[in-house]
């Protein structure tokens, strides 16, 4: 499906962007709230999550809500917590995401122990979101990569678009082009040329687009 007439998100030079460097986990964090905030639909949400399961555990007549920077009882040892993000229906929690833009040390994950002796219901889904995967324990918090997401926004945007949300679907593909150029390291045809290393990890992640998008035409 074509976003016309929207360009594709690596048309644009966001490393130009300082506000989105890898090191603003912030603004990453607020931006992904406010695009799951304006996606609303449950199964679409589980979709850009990895949770296929997020629709069914979800009330189908309550509108699905995101939240920024929850305060909990637990966080790190005698500690307590704030989670980046809950997705939620009334006081039901569907989901917990953590969300890293840059490098991490197992330190940063033993938090996770204490966010999950805060969350009580076990139908609460627990989101790592992280450009690569741990090495070591994440404490019950599911991996999900970045490409992924970007590749689940990539798919929907064109619905969004066929529904007239001309706008909202350009600051969703806007927040794709930053995530891929300056979480992923793909470089926009813009710049310059691509460097020699990045070129499978690029092919990879435009063929695993295109098949999600077939397998979903």
């Amino acid at each position: 499906m074509s976003c016309f007439p929207l360009s594709d998100p690596l048309d644009v030079l966001f490393p130009l962007h300082r506000q989105l460097s890898s090191s603003r986990e912030e603004v990453y964090s607020d931006w992904l709230q406010w695009v799951l905030d304006q996606i609303k639909n449950a199964g679409q949400i589980g979709s850009v999550l990895g949770l296929p399961n997020l629709e069914q555990i979800a009330v189908s007549n309550e509108p699905v809500e995101v939240d920024r920077e929850v305060p909990v009882e637990h966080g790190h040892a005698d500690q307590t917590g704030r989670l980046d993000i809950v997705v939620r229906q009334g006081c039901r929690w569907l989901a917990v995401i953590e969300v890293k833009t840059r490098a991490y040390k197992d330190g940063d994950l033993e938090k996770h122990e204490g966010y999950q002796k805060s969350i009580i219901s076990p139908e609460t889904e627990l989101i790592f979101l992280a450009v690569d995967p741990p090495d070591s324990d994440s404490h019950g918090f599911r991996f999900i990569a970045w490409a992924d997401v970007c590749v689940t926004l990539r798919r929907i945007a064109p619905e969004l678009l066929a529904s007239n949300r001309i706008l909202t679907t350009a600051l969703i593909l806007a927040f794709v082009g930053a995530i891929e150029q300056n979480l992923l390291g793909f470089v926009s045809p813009e710049a310059s040329r691509v460097p020699l290393g990045k070129v499978p990890r690029m092919i990879d992640h435009f063929a695993k687009a295109a098949l999600t998008e077939a397998a979903h035409g």
